[in-house]
């Protein structure tokens, strides 16, 4: 349900539901190279050149164009994963060239009040290990300090 809502509301571009489970049925959503994604993308990119749309720039769903929009070198995905079951779902991604720690906060703290918004609690933040990221959790109100640790975001 919370999964339409945000397919629905954000536009996000977000697969069907049932087109999910046709993945996992399929290839079992072990890891590996999908070819279900992969005949996808095929589709989509065969669409956008039809429509001359321009792929791999950078694009924060702002629905900008413009000639002077640099090509994407990055993507921030977030991800919810069910701490009390066995499910996860991609929330919104992001086509970057370099954002500073201070944008990647005010992306991801958009995203918790949207969560909270449908009901879901976030109880914890996991990233990966770019420099960005520890910026971004001091802009979050996190100290990682060993001796002052605190792990609250605000």
């Amino acid at each position: 349900m919370a999964y339409k809502y945000v397919r629905e509301t954000f536009d996000l571009g977000l697969p069907h539901p049932s087109t999910i489970r046709r993945w996992y049925r399929s290839n079992g959503g072990d890891p590996g190279f999908s070819k279900e994604v992969l005949a996808s993308l095929q589709i989509k990119a065969a669409a956008a050149q039809a429509e001359k749309k321009m792929l791999g720039y950078v694009d924060i769903g702002t629905k900008i164009e413009s000639e002077n929009i640099p090509i994407a070198t990055e993507v921030l995905v977030l991800m919810v994963v069910c701490i009390h079951d066995h499910w996860k779902a991609p929330v919104a991604y992001f086509l970057t060239h370099g954002m500073t720690g201070s944008e990647r906060a005010t992306l991801v703290h958009q995203c918790i009040l949207k969560l909270s918004d449908v009901g879901v609690k976030v109880v914890s933040l996991t990233c990966d290990g770019p420099s960005t990221h520890f910026s971004m959790l001091k802009d979050l109100g996190a100290d990682l300090q060993p001796t002052t640790l605190n792990k609250s975001i605000k």
